[in-house]
């Protein structure tokens, strides 16, 4: 439960902060900004005879107000071509789903680590009241 409050106090110093920190969600691909908590590589395919490249990945990420989920099929057909998305989707998350995907068996300690180091970054740039996590003692 506390978790949740934690959750809900970052959200709301990103979104006072949002213009400032969102950047680039994919790479340099301009179309989508975003603050970015968590991202992962679900799959990578080499395509064009191993010449290019196929991923998809996943975002957590705070846009427009909200938390997202963003599934993004990039793809570089060769050496040094420049990457394009061939699809994306977008999900809105409540904070409660967060909540879920961070304490989900499945979901990687290393996306788990991203959000609590997004989390300690945030509040050590912008003075707040939020308090800091000390995930090794416990305390908060």
């Amino acid at each position: 439960m506390y978790a949740l409050k934690l959750i809900r106090d970052i959200k709301k110093l990103t979104l006072e902060n949002y213009d400032v920190l969102e950047k680039p969600i994919y790479g340099d691909y301009p179309g989508i900004k975003a603050v970015v908590f968590m991202s992962r590589t679900l799959s990578s395919h080499a395509i064009n005879g191993g010449a290019g490249d196929r991923d998809l990945d996943q975002t957590i990420a705070i846009k427009d107000g909200e938390w997202i989920k963003m599934e993004f099929e990039a793809e570089i057909s060769g050496i040094g071509a420049p990457f394009k998305l061939t699809k994306e989707r977008e999900d809105v998350l409540s904070d409660e789903d967060v909540e879920a995907y961070l304490n989900a068996s499945d979901t990687p300690i290393g996306e788990v680590v991203q959000f609590f180091k997004k989390y300690t970054e945030l509040i050590k740039q912008f003075e707040n009241n939020i308090p800091k996590i000390d995930v090794f003692y416990g305390k908060i």
